[in-house]
């Protein structure tokens, strides 16, 4: 098989995503006749047809859906290169929104804060404290910190920075029954082992910005 360049992934995508070769040729900024050659020279490269056409539209085959998806990961992680990279010399300035869980700002991020305000003088940072998710998909925040990451949100960088210990304890003895407070106030009883056992989980902590 020939190598396969990420330019000519990158016909398939926008193929795969507008479903015309002529709204394809437009988003990429070509002509048409390009756009059909690019797909016809990949599908030779792969030895599979990667497109079929149905009510006036080009919809993926099984091979061609594939390829979109792998496509779409190295377009994801070119654009993710590139925002680490650009500027990696200059200085941080501007205004950044950062969200996380009440704990995680109150915790580990406040207490940060003032190096990197000193690191850094121009940069002005508004920390948010909040139970949900907000969105930087959405621009309700530029980074968010979760506990988990992000699996709807397929527009954003994410990278893992640390991982968070945590347990439940009780006091040895019985079992009783006690009332769980989630984040929302609302409240749940369960019964509680207080027998000598004990569990640690560790969860990731990751960071994700919007692209």
């Amino acid at each position: 098989m020939q190598p396969i360049a990420w330019d000519d992934l990158r016909y398939v995508l926008a193929l795969a995503r507008f479903a015309t070769i002529a709204e394809a040729a437009r988003r990429l900024a070509v002509d048409e006749v390009t756009v059909g050659r690019r797909i016809a020279r990949i599908e030779r490269q792969l030895g599979a047809r990667l497109f079929e056409r149905g009510r006036g539209k080009l919809a993926p085959t099984e091979a061609g859906r594939m390829t979109a998806e792998r496509a779409e990961r190295v377009e994801q992680e070119v654009e993710g290169l590139l925002a680490a990279v650009a500027g990696a010399d200059r200085v941080a300035a501007g205004r950044v929104r950062v969200t996380a869980v009440p704990v995680i700002v109150n915790r580990l991020l406040l207490p940060a804060l003032p190096l990197l305000l000193e690191a850094n003088p121009d940069l002005e940072v508004d920390l948010i404290a909040e139970p949900r998710d907000l969105s930087p998909v959405k621009r309700e925040v530029d980074v968010a910190v979760r506990l988990a990451r992000p699996v709807r949100e397929l527009r954003t960088i994410a990278r893992r920075i640390g991982d968070l210990v945590y347990a439940v304890y009780g006091a040895r003895g019985g079992t009783r029954t006690a009332h769980l407070r989630g984040f929302d106030g609302g409240s749940a009883a369960s019964k509680v082992d207080r027998r000598p056992h004990h569990g640690r989980r560790r969860g990731g902590a990751g960071a994700g910005e919007r692209r």
